[in-house]
């Protein structure tokens, strides 16, 4: 029980209040089956966590997208459950900005005819 708390502790992509709540399940877990699906849980929402955040990272970056439609994506991204939901929220976004350079190129063409 004691390496899996010491487990929990080490993942860098799990707030504190999740992981005190995985600390207090493996705690009260009556069995090693229990306490490694926990872990297993944990390992698999901070790996979550951690590609939301490097998501994040490159949407808030985007040329063309204005602040408020990154922070929508950025807020759809972080309400997702799922690796599967994140990508496609992901790709979305990139869609949508090379959508937006392209009309920003058109204008600029037009306006230099």
């Amino acid at each position: 029980m004691f390496k899996a708390i010491l487990e929990i502790e080490e993942y860098r992509y799990l707030s504190e209040n999740e992981k005190n709540s995985y600390k207090v399940r493996i705690s009260t877990s009556f069995s090693e089956l229990g306490i490694y699906e926990i872990v297993k849980e944990a390992r698999e929402t901070n790996t979550l966590n951690q590609i939301k955040s490097f998501i994040i990272e490159i949407i808030s970056a985007l040329t063309y997208m204005d602040r408020n439609r990154k922070n929508e994506y950025i807020s759809m991204i972080g309400r997702s459950i799922n690796k599967s939901i994140v990508e496609q929220i992901f790709e979305d976004a990139k869609k949508e900005d090379e959508q937006l350079k392209e009309i920003q190129e058109a204008k600029k063409t037009a306006i230099a005819q």
